[in-house]
């Protein structure tokens, strides 16, 4: 979603529309995510609804928030003409900063979960090189 609200500012400085904006971003990607976005422009075009409206739906049947708030952001702009470009903007810099949390948030859970196999490794070497050393002690005594 980051990349693709990228694109839709990017679009939107060049002077483009909003929906012809959306259309372009849409159809600069090449993912599955791009696709299903392709595909619900084109449902929306065909059947004359507004383009944030088809997002928006699609964007709660599978549960993606940010997609629900920018077809919002959208939508106030398309009938109330606001300025939909710094809007975007924010929310794609605050989609990517989600993002990087997250992921940053899962490689130190992941990090401390390889500690415990570590710590075993290490023990075990101990014991593997103190053990013939304490029975040949222990044998002498």
């Amino acid at each position: 979603m980051s990349a693709f609200l990228d694109l839709v500012t990017i679009i939107l400085a060049g002077g483009a529309g909003l929906e012809t904006a959306l259309v372009s971003a849409a159809s600069c990607g090449d993912g599955w995510v791009f696709s299903r976005i392709r595909d619900c422009l084109a449902r929306a075009q065909s059947t004359r609804r507004d383009l944030w409206i088809e997002l928006r739906e699609w964007g709660r049947a599978c549960g993606i928030e940010s997609l629900v708030e920018m077809a919002n952001s959208v939508e106030i702009a398309g009938e109330h003409g606001a300025r939909i470009r710094a809007s975007l903007v924010a929310k794609s810099r605050s989609l990517r900063s989600r993002n990087i949390a997250r992921i940053e948030h899962e490689a130190g859970r992941r990090t401390e979960q390889m500690g415990v196999p570590i710590v075993v490794m290490f023990i075990g070497f101990v014991i593997f090189v103190s053990y013939p050393a304490l029975m040949g002690t222990v044998g002498q005594l």
